[in-house]
């Protein structure tokens, strides 16, 4: 485990009214590890730790809350891995139905010329 993911863990308060927002985390990861944070590092590190370690498996977040908390029950990060799943789901089906109209425009020479 590197610096960054140690950093995170210790930083991570517990249940949603303890969340840290990214911009929070990322300062005071910066300021544990006593340099700039970008914010993809933060990210990749914190996805590095819902998979490969225990307590970071339990790392939660919600977009309406813009931050990330470590979760208060199992069924907290059932629900936080649910959305996650939905999440998912909607952006593989709007991906293939795009590609679906794209090839359709190429079959249809009038579609093709409103590209242009």
């Amino acid at each position: 485990m590197e610096d960054i993911h140690q950093a995170i863990l210790r930083q991570m308060g517990v249940g949603r009214r303890q969340y840290q927002s990214r911009d929070m985390l990322r300062a005071q990861v910066g300021y544990r590890l006593d340099r700039d944070v970008p914010d993809r590092e933060l990210r990749k590190a914190i996805e590095w730790l819902r998979q490969n370690d225990a307590k970071g498996a339990w790392i939660v977040s919600d977009s309406g809350y813009e931050g990330y908390w470590f979760g208060e029950s199992i069924e907290e990060v059932k629900e936080h891995c649910r959305v996650t799943r939905n999440t998912a789901f909607t952006l593989f089906k709007r991906a293939r139905q795009q590609v679906k109209l794209a090839e359709q425009a190429l079959e249809e020479p009038e579609q093709l010329r409103l590209l242009a």
